[in-house]
């Protein structure tokens, strides 16, 4: 993925992982998403609260610097399929899968919520005060 793959439409970039699979799930003091079969993979870092909104429209709030045992019901998202992508420029980021299932991360007023990294040394990032910067 490069800057120049992303597409841009106004308030929001929209990131090329569609179709792409979620590969590994990771736990540490933040929930990390390693996304694709490509070296070096997509890395998508979630290091504030965010929700995971099931298929029917059930929505669940996860805290990654809470127990990881808690996380539990994230593993849902383990080999999902992504169809859409979506960093505002706000800091906000959304994720869709194709079995319906959703993922918000809000912008924060006082952290980075997260952060992500592919190929081409694409990186962007979340800062605090709601806004979005892209390296490449």
């Amino acid at each position: 993925m490069t800057k120049s793959s992303l597409l841009e439409q106004g308030d929001h970039w929209i990131v090329p992982l569609s179709g792409e699979e979620v590969t590994q799930c990771r736990y540490d003091y933040a929930f990390t998403l390693v996304v694709g079969n490509v070296d070096p993979p997509y890395i998508i870092r979630i290091s504030e609260k965010f929700q995971l909104y099931d298929p029917d429209g059930a929505v669940d709030s996860f805290d990654p610097e809470a127990d990881p045992r808690e996380m539990s019901g994230t593993l849902r998202l383990l080999r999902g399929t992504i169809t859409r992508a979506i960093a505002h420029k706000d800091g906000r980021l959304e994720i869709d899968f194709a079995d319906g299932c959703r993922v918000r991360v809000p912008s924060s007023s006082s952290y980075e919520p997260w952060e992500l990294h592919g190929p081409d040394d694409l990186t962007m990032v979340a800062s605090a005060g709601g806004d979005l910067v892209v390296w490449t």
